[in-house]
């Protein structure tokens, strides 16, 4: 089976249990096709039909704080290639954008940005100095949509037409420093997702301060909220995941093991 055939068949995987997930905090998943955007002579490039969408994800799972809701967008790419066995992923990107909903008189919709950020998977063979002084792996600051495309996804999530819907990106030049990059672990478009799942749909937080607010969120054996995350990342780590790994992750896993310790310092191409 080509690389291409078993992204496609692990993406449609993907659906189920996010959806599942996601619902258990009644919130809304508007879920893309995977489609090849790119080729050259070794490799296809593969993004997403539109990003995923999720309205009215909670801020956090928490009885405290699941009142407060977001719309969330999230997409990416995959450079595979196609003759090669895993490793055969050589390069990924991912953003989300994080909005406030804001229901207006009129019937329209405000979409205040509340934060965006986006993530590299870069590979040690791509060369130039524009690679120089990155990690590897990183994440920034930034958004990574256009008024247009954000109008367009969320017209499709909502049923709105375009013209009732705004989009507030007033946040953009102060949610942070756009030129940080903070070193991470592979964060991949399946792997944001699965950060999202925990943070905004799992996590109910200190439990403490649940009981001081007077409202409890539904422990996990209530919601089995615990057994579909636990699902969500065996399936995230399974072999049947075509960009479980890329190259660069098994060069960094050598360096680790070479040194017998992790540092950020191996994230940069200049360590040796």
């Amino acid at each position: 089976m080509s690389n291409s055939a078993r992204l496609h068949i692990y993406w449609q995987e993907w659906q189920g249990k996010l959806e599942t997930i996601i619902t258990t905090r009644s919130a809304r998943l508007l879920y893309p096709a995977v489609k090849q955007i790119a080729r050259d002579d070794t490799s296809k490039t593969y993004g997403l039909s539109h990003p995923v969408c999720i309205l009215h994800a909670p801020q956090k799972a928490s009885a405290t704080r699941r009142a407060k809701r977001m719309h969330i967008l999230i997409d990416g790419t995959f450079r595979l290639e196609e003759a090669s066995d895993h490793p055969c992923l050589k390069h990924a990107s991912c953003n989300i954008t994080l909005f406030d909903p804001v229901d207006l008189d009129d019937g329209s919709l405000n979409l205040v940005l509340i934060d965006a950020l986006h993530f590299d998977v870069e590979s040690p063979e791509r060369e130039g100095a524009r690679r120089r002084f990155h990690p590897f792996f990183h994440v920034q600051r930034g958004i990574s949509h256009d008024e247009a495309d954000i109008k367009s996804v969320f017209s499709q999530a909502t049923r709105l037409d375009i013209d009732q819907i705004r989009v507030d990106q007033s946040a953009k030049d102060s949610i942070g420093h756009p030129y940080l990059r903070i070193p991470t672990p592979q964060l991949d478009l399946f792997s944001v997702m699965t950060m999202v799942a925990a943070d905004c749909f799992c996590n109910a937080g200190d439990a403490e301060a649940e009981a001081r607010s007077g409202r409890t969120t539904p422990k996990a054996a209530d919601t089995n909220i615990e057994a579909l995350f636990v699902s969500l990342l065996q399936l995230l780590t399974q072999s049947t995941n075509v960009v479980r790994e890329t190259d660069t992750a098994q060069m960094l896993t050598r360096r680790v093991i070479d040194k017998q310790w992790m540092s950020a310092g191996h994230w940069y191409p200049e360590w040796s």
